[in-house]
């Protein structure tokens, strides 16, 4: 055999490894995809498409060779779900055009991505604290240690509207903790987090390579249906965890 076509062969026998991702990973966008649905939902926000798709890790192969696992060689990335990505795409001098009701609905978008994006890493890490049997409390985790947790998106995003908005120091600070409690709140209801973990569940049984927006949201529906309460009712979340815009 050439060396080609042995390296096709490992290549397509390593291809038909079971698809599994890692449990933080289905967390950390279980947890967006919750934060997505029913926060944009309780905020009157116009619905965003939004899926998970599945892929080997890039440069799997010269990393690990013979030695892969179900669970390490996956990598789940959501594509989607962000209410201001085309302003963000584009010019965002645009924004100066607006109206100051439309600027008004644009800062609200812009601040229910971030906590949308917040909610992932935190319910990664969560899960990790639980799974270690640590406590898991807003004085054991920070904005910055997020970065540990895959909040590389969040963080770009955070920076993006902070240099939009052009707060001072003690308004940026404030805002920040604005949006790292709703983010935190959110997953700190315990019913929320039950479908959290219902989700995560979902996907990381799922053997298929892109998991559909519908699909995501009939799971999260079917939860809701399925444990009536005052807070996955008719009013999914109540603004305790999803803060409304300021200036």
């Amino acid at each position: 055999m050439k060396p080609g076509q042995l390296y096709a062969s490992k290549q397509f026998a390593e291809m038909e490894q079971p698809i599994g991702i890692s449990w933080r990973n289905a967390y950390h966008l279980a947890g967006r995809a919750a934060a997505i649905h029913l926060g944009n939902e309780q905020k009157q926000l116009p619905a965003i498409h939004f899926q998970i798709v599945i892929a080997l890790e890039a440069g799997h192969h010269q990393k690990f060779g013979k030695n892969l696992s179900c669970n390490s060689q996956w990598m789940a990335n959501m594509e989607g779900g962000v209410l201001t990505q085309p302003m963000l795409s584009s010019d965002m001098n645009a924004a100066s055009a607006l109206t100051p009701d439309e600027l008004e609905k644009f800062h609200q978008a812009f601040e229910a991505d971030i906590v949308n994006q917040l909610v992932g890493p935190l319910s990664e890490a969560k899960y990790i604290a639980l799974r270690e049997n640590q406590t898991f409390d807003v004085n054991r985790i920070y904005l910055g240690a997020l970065k540990f947790y895959g909040a590389k998106a969040a963080l770009n995003l955070i920076n993006h509207y902070m240099e939009f908005r052009q707060f001072g120091s003690s308004r940026q600070n404030k805002k920040l903790a604005e949006l790292f409690l709703a983010a935190y709140g959110f997953i700190s209801n315990q019913e929320i987090w039950q479908m959290i973990c219902d989700l995560s569940n979902f996907i990381v049984k799922q053997n298929q390579t892109v998991i559909s927006c519908e699909t995501l949201v009939e799971r999260l529906q079917d939860f809701v249906t399925a444990n009536q309460s005052p807070v996955l009712g008719q009013s999914p979340i109540s603004n305790r965890y999803f803060l409304q815009s300021t200036t």
